[in-house]
């Protein structure tokens, strides 16, 4: 059986996949127990209402699969599963809920390193009958298949504290090498605390090797004489052309130790990147 492949551009060594044979088939790989149904746009989530000092926060931590289908994925719930798919309410005694809304955004991704094809799939997804459904609970998977997305290669899987969603998916030319890193950022809460993680992962030799991380927002204020608040946009000219091996960006701070600045302090601040790897401690 022939595949017709379908993609759209995303950087130098990876395209958007949009071919739904593909997607699917990536999703029965990672969710073999469960049946898919077609997918349809995801409903967009109601915005909140925030105090106004808080919005250059929100304004950075976006939805990075705001626009993806989303698929109904049922079957039972896996390990790693129980919490956000538990405290089920159910006549038979379902502790957990087996259905699942799955977002999927899919990339076809070309090592210049190795010259190897793999597919890179992000997956963000919720259980909406579990109860609270989706309050502070979720589950964030990147993975990396074989071209033909029948075979998961590499996994990341460990999300920050009261993941929600990914704010990022980006293919980075760091140094202007040719052979694009992926960053990725994620969502996290705690008391008192909300705020943004960035990582940048190697996607040569069909492995998912952290090279760094960096908290790239946050707001704290469970004391109010610690409290702190910035944001950070990526400088992707200054990741292209620097040769420090650094992904950059530009830092607003808006409130620190307590004191609110009536604008904004600008300054910078990256990402190392380690060619051996790092771990990925962002829990």
């Amino acid at each position: 059986m022939m595949l017709l492949f379908c993609f759209a551009p995303a950087g130098l060594g990876a395209e958007i996949v949009t071919d739904e044979p593909l997607r699917l088939q990536v999703l029965r790989t990672e969710f073999p127990k469960a049946t898919i149904s077609t997918g349809h746009r995801a409903e967009k989530r109601p915005q909140e209402s925030l105090a106004p000092e808080m919005q250059p926060l929100w304004d950075v931590m976006k939805d990075a699969l705001v626009n993806e289908t989303e698929y109904q994925v049922v079957g039972p719930a896996e390990k790693g599963e129980e919490g956000p798919a538990g405290n089920v309410i159910s006549s038979n005694g379902q502790r957990f809920s087996d259905k699942r809304r799955v977002r999927l955004l899919l990339y076809q991704w070309r090592s210049k390193s190795d010259s190897s094809t793999s597919l890179l799939a992000v997956l963000n997804y919720s259980f909406p009958e579990a109860i609270p459904a989706r309050c502070c609970r979720a589950i964030g998977k990147v993975l990396l298949l074989s071209p033909s997305g029948d075979h998961v290669l590499a996994k990341v899987d460990q999300m920050p504290n009261a993941f929600t969603t990914f704010t990022a998916v980006k293919f980075l030319d760091a140094g202007n090498t040719g052979n694009e890193k992926l960053l990725i950022g994620v969502d996290f809460a705690g008391a008192g605390t909300v705020g943004m993680n960035s990582a940048v992962f190697d996607l040569s030799n069909q492995k998912l090797t952290t090279l760094g991380w960096l908290t790239t927002a946050v707001y704290f204020g469970l004391e109010k004489e610690e409290e702190v608040m910035f944001t950070t946009t990526l400088d992707e000219q200054r990741t292209r052309l620097s040769k420090e091996n650094r992904v950059w960006f530009v830092k607003k701070t808006y409130i620190e130790k307590g004191k609110h600045f009536p604008k904004p302090i600008t300054s910078n601040t990256s990402i190392r990147l380690n060619s051996k790897g790092v771990p990925l401690d962002w829990l």
